[in-house]
């Protein structure tokens, strides 16, 4: 009966939700099964999120650790606080993050890059989000190389030509 329900629910909000984001966010909570008690992050920092990772990313385990220096970003004393803040924090008028000023940024994102932004920002919303304090990451093969020798005693992982270094 109460599966009934929630599918019952779910054709609701589906029919009714005027976003198709909205929709894509309803079906993730549906179809992994999460408890009423757990708080919903926000809309609008799961939309911004999403189009971050899927300007500076591939899927996967690349997207995840992108998602994840956000999120360490903002609780660190050195960046803004807010997921939004962090985003379009920018340095001498340069973004922090390139893929910002793409194309891929101002396109609808994909469910893939909601489905990350959601399950992250689920987890900081609802304190089961431990930072790890890796801040930065660069590509090697498109970054100066003394700047790359500057990073190397903070590099934390890599992956693929991408390092992920912290404070």
């Amino acid at each position: 009966m109460k599966q009934s329900l929630i599918t019952i629910f779910a054709i609701i909000v589906v029919f009714f939700s005027p976003k198709e984001e909205e929709i894509l966010i309803e079906d993730r909570v549906f179809s992994f099964g999460f408890s009423e008690q757990l708080e919903e992050p926000d809309h609008n920092e799961v939309i911004v999120l999403a189009k971050l990772l899927q300007s500076e990313s591939f899927v996967g385990e690349m997207a995840d650790s992108i998602a994840t220096v956000v999120l360490n970003r903002k609780y660190s004393n050195r960046f803004p606080n807010t997921i939004k803040s962090v985003i379009f924090q920018r340095k001498k008028r340069q973004p922090q993050f390139d893929g910002i000023d793409t194309e891929n940024f101002r396109r609808k994102p994909s469910k893939v890059f909601l489905d990350v932004a959601y399950y992250w920002l689920q987890k900081e919303k609802n304190k089961n989000y431990t930072p790890t304090g890796v801040v930065w990451y660069y590509t090697t093969d498109a970054t100066d190389l003394s700047f790359v020798r500057s990073m190397q005693k903070y590099e934390k992982y890599k992956i693929q030509n991408t390092k992920f270094c912290g404070i």
